[in-house]
């Protein structure tokens, strides 16, 4: 393996695009030489593919550009460039084993890239040992493994959250009421930590926090389904993802490289929920993040921002439901945008739903509006373990009867 950084200089009219966030060089050069004399035959539908990709991997706000026949620079302005290199090792990865089967380390070829003048690019490879520790970070096992045969293989982070060892995390699963059928009919799996991560107030941390939130949340559902199914017993679970997990790109390709591993068994009895949007998101983006996790599961929701303008752009995105999340203190718009959710949920098709929803009071006028699903005080305390479709009738929720469920 290449241990050493030489730096080249890459003349293109394109290295002005460096200046715009963390860049990177992705390099075909590894595949160029195991393609031989079939590369040229090769090139066109090699371009197609890479280009495919990254198209799926980034954000709107990101983009690239071929620079010359083996290079690809690719700029993410709101990544540190860490993160950069992680999500382009993961595109390079994908792109040789699409093409030409398993590889090691030594095949793929990034690089960092540095703008020295609005046509020149300094590219820097990214060699042993930093390439590894990227490796490690973007969960590719089996490039770690290859190259440190002595080594034992290391888990990724999805599998290490759902060991019991990571104290800091908890969970509980939130019962959800559906007033139509009144029964109890899914369970939201909620994920905390005791203390935020010391760098959860910079962008990318919050999104590594997001990240193993939504990791740990897709792994302790996973386990309550398969101990479901094991028992004979059928029922939803919600997930939530935050939008700061489904708009960082290397948090999104961390958390769909896990919801990959799902079991086709399972996907079925799994609900995505995209929460913490903020107001004013587009209608692309929005669609955006509901297709990067509607294959894995039986449908997605979005908690909507309160005092949301207008909710038109969640029509035609392919949701199944939008709601809203009532755990701020009331006041006296917060009937207005219950009456809101339900006639725009109702004209786009949509099912609405309410979380934390604080007294019987406010379920009945909810139920009135048309708000299908509810969860929180005023319908079931939190569970540790998921249970059974179970009746609950609306006039048990009125007296606040119902005090616990399964």
């Amino acid at each position: 393996m290449l241990t050493r950084r030489i730096p080249e200089t890459k003349r293109t009219p394109s290295a002005m695009l460096a200046r715009s966030g963390s860049a990177c060089v992705i390099g075909l050069d590894g595949i160029r030489l195991v393609a031989a004399a079939r590369w040229e035959k090769m090139k066109p539908s090699i371009y197609q593919r890479i280009e495919t990709i990254l198209r799926q991997k980034l954000g709107p706000s990101d983009f690239f550009i071929q620079i010359d026949e083996i290079s690809y620079l690719v700029t993410i302005p709101a990544a540190e460039p860490e993160e950069a290199q992680v999500c382009c090792l993961r595109v390079a990865y994908e792109l040789h084993t699409d093409l030409l089967g398993p590889c090691s380390i030594a095949q793929l070829q990034i690089a960092a890239a540095v703008a020295k003048d609005d046509n020149t690019l300094e590219v820097i490879p990214i060699v042993a040992p930093q390439i590894l520790t990227l490796a490690e970070r973007a969960g590719l096992d089996e490039l770690i493994s290859t190259s440190k045969p002595g080594d034992e293989r290391k888990p990724a982070l999805r599998r290490q959250l759902s060991k019991p060892a990571h104290h800091d995390v908890t969970h509980l699963f939130i019962p959800i009421w559906d007033a139509r059928a009144e029964a109890i009919i899914a369970y939201r799996c909620e994920v905390s930590t005791a203390e935020p991560p010391a760098d959860s107030h910079t962008p990318s941390g919050k999104a590594r926090a997001a990240l193993k939130l939504a990791l740990a949340a897709l792994d302790i559902s996973v386990a309550a389904l398969e101990a479901s199914i094991a028992r004979g017993e059928r029922f939803l679970i919600h997930v939530r993802v935050s939008f700061e997990t489904l708009t960082s790109p290397v948090a999104r390709m961390e958390f769909v490289s896990a919801c990959r591993d799902l079991s086709h068994e399972l996907r079925p009895y799994l609900v995505f929920e995209i929460a913490d949007l903020p107001v004013g998101v587009p209608q692309s983006r929005l669609n955006e993040l509901v297709t990067t996790v509607r294959a894995f599961g039986r449908g997605v929701t979005a908690e909507v921002a309160l005092r949301n303008p207008t909710l038109a752009m969640y029509q035609g995105i392919g949701l199944q439901a939008m709601g809203l999340n009532l755990s701020a203190p009331q006041d006296s718009l917060t009937k207005t945008e219950i009456e809101r959710l339900g006639l725009s949920a109702r004209r786009l098709g949509l099912i609405a739903f309410l979380s934390e929803v604080p007294t019987p009071a406010l379920v009945a006028f909810a139920r009135n509006c048309g708000v299908r699903w509810m969860s929180g005080p005023a319908i079931a305390k939190p569970v540790l373990e998921p249970g059974p479709i179970i009746r609950l009738y609306t006039d048990e929720i009125y007296r606040g009867a119902h005090k616990a469920t399964a």
